[in-house]
């Protein structure tokens, strides 16, 4: 049993450029309204606000999901303008962790494009774009290096046969960007070959 991790809740210095010093998605919870009679805003995790990004804070979280048959996190992953995006949640927090061993991760490539969502502003037909998910065989070849050295490598990577699990959220939007399903299939192929090379299966 695996449960997907959204990692928003730690400060990162493209959210802090786009809505200011020491912002995470805390704020949103922060500023929940009450919309109507009983209805119980703001709500406010039994835990506080922690910073994900601290091991002991994620030490809490294993725990957690270790005590509710759960055996690995699969963590939503970002890469835009050329560098991780929202990473330190498992660099620092999860993978510093004591007691990470105890429930494996792994990852999902959100390939997407960012949009400001963050409050939602249902006055706007369609939020700002902050971040484009643009993606060439080049910067693949970027992100693949940084994923095989960085995560496959730890001895806690979830694995299927003995072969990293890996997935990429829309991948009808990667073949898009990289021009063509031909391309695509190279740029996976080479990835591939990447974990061949790392000694693993597949």
């Amino acid at each position: 049993i695996g449960a997907y991790y959204f990692p928003n809740f730690h400060v990162d210095p493209r959210n802090e450029a786009v809505h200011g010093k020491r912002w995470t998605e805390w704020e949103i919870l922060k500023r929940g309204e009450p919309k109507y009679a009983g209805h119980h805003q703001p709500k406010r995790p039994v835990w506080g606000m922690e910073d994900e990004s601290d091991p002991s804070v994620f030490q809490k979280k294993i725990a957690a999901a270790r005590s509710a048959a759960i055996g690995h996190f699969i963590f939503d992953w970002y890469w835009y303008e050329d560098a991780p995006f929202l990473h330190r949640a498992l660099e620092s927090g999860y993978l510093r962790a004591t007691n990470k061993d105890e429930v494996k991760f792994c990852l999902m490539w959100a390939n997407h494009d960012w949009y400001n969502l963050m409050p939602a502003r249902l006055h706007e037909q369609k939020p700002p774009l902050l971040f484009p998910g643009v993606y060439d065989a080049a910067a693949f070849d970027k992100i693949t290096d940084y994923i095989v050295s960085r995560y496959f490598m730890e001895p806690n990577y979830l694995r299927i046969d003995g072969a990293p699990y890996f997935s990429i959220y829309e991948l009808k939007h990667l073949i898009e960007r990289m021009g063509g399903l031909s391309r695509a299939r190279v740029a996976l192929e080479r990835f591939r070959d990447k974990v061949h090379a790392a000694g693993f299966p597949d």
